[in-house]
């Protein structure tokens, strides 16, 4: 089974369908669709870079992922928001507080 972090916390996300929920923080993600653990690794080691604010070399890892897969949605999406230093947060929830 290969094994995801997930891209908000870092967290392990457990894959349920085409989709995973972070054990941690209870964020769902749509998945990659890694073909073997080399790609999984890879898309780890960029979410990783991205979460650290690396984007530069989170934008890298997304380019070779797109190169060896130019139709994989998660690669282009990762790039795109490592471009443009996009970053997760985390929400309060649910409490009605603005």
């Amino acid at each position: 089974m290969i094994s995801l972090d997930c891209k908000v916390c870092g967290g392990t996300a457990q894959a349920v369908a085409s989709s995973a929920i972070c054990s941690y923080c209870g964020a769902e993600t749509t998945v990659p669709a890694p073909q073997d653990e080399r790609k999984a690794d890879l898309f780890n080691r960029a979410n990783y870079r991205r979460r650290r604010y690396e984007f530069d070399a989170a934008l890298r890892t997304y380019e070779l992922l797109i190169r060896e897969d130019d139709l994989d949605p998660e690669a282009h999406w990762g790039a795109v928001i490592s471009r443009y230093g996009v970053e997760y947060i985390i929400g309060a929830g649910d409490d009605g507080a603005a």
